[in-house]
């Protein structure tokens, strides 16, 4: 018996933030002359998510923040009541970003990409947007994340996804 997977992404599920919907083509070659299709919801906590934020920004050489990106973020929390809590390290920036893109859809953090010198936004949408490429298209580093043993690597896979649409460094 041989089994095959096959992930693909489901446009809807954009607008469901609390999980991605993957669809495994499971492939039972001696009984079935065709694969059946099954369904399965895998719920991606925000945890993991400000998790991913912060591991993909340490280190990392080719993203700085643009200037006065960092003020706006303070200012909307000092303005926001209530906007950290729940947040460990909330002193941190990455829980404060996290929070801000979180609260509003049109909420916006701009980084410069050292390497081609464009500046990219990082938005709520394209967060989510990258963890469905990222399942879609780098099936190896989502099971590392959904496993427990994501990383600098997984973590930076995911905010490329999120950021330029695809893995484009490494």
């Amino acid at each position: 018996m041989s089994v095959g997977f096959d992930t693909k992404e489901k446009k809807e599920s954009i607008r469901n933030y609390g999980s991605i919907d993957v669809y495994l083509n499971i492939s039972f070659r001696e009984t079935h002359k065709q694969p059946s299709m099954m369904k399965v919801t895998i719920e991606v906590s925000e945890s993991h998510m400000l998790n991913m934020l912060c591991n993909a920004t340490y280190g990392n050489d080719y993203l700085e923040i643009v200037d006065g990106e960092g003020t706006k973020v303070s200012e909307w929390v000092k303005k926001t009541p209530n906007a950290m809590d729940g947040y460990d390290l909330a002193e941190c920036w990455e829980p404060r970003v996290f929070a801000y893109l979180k609260a509003n859809k049109d909420h916006e953090f701009k980084f410069l990409d050292t390497y081609s010198e464009d500046v990219v936004g990082l938005t709520w949408e394209n967060m989510c947007g990258g963890m469905l490429k990222m399942s879609a298209d780098q099936a190896s580093h989502m099971s590392d994340l959904l496993d427990g043993r994501d990383d600098y690597i997984t973590a930076d896979v995911w905010l490329q996804c999120s950021l330029f649409g695809d893995v484009i460094y490494g």
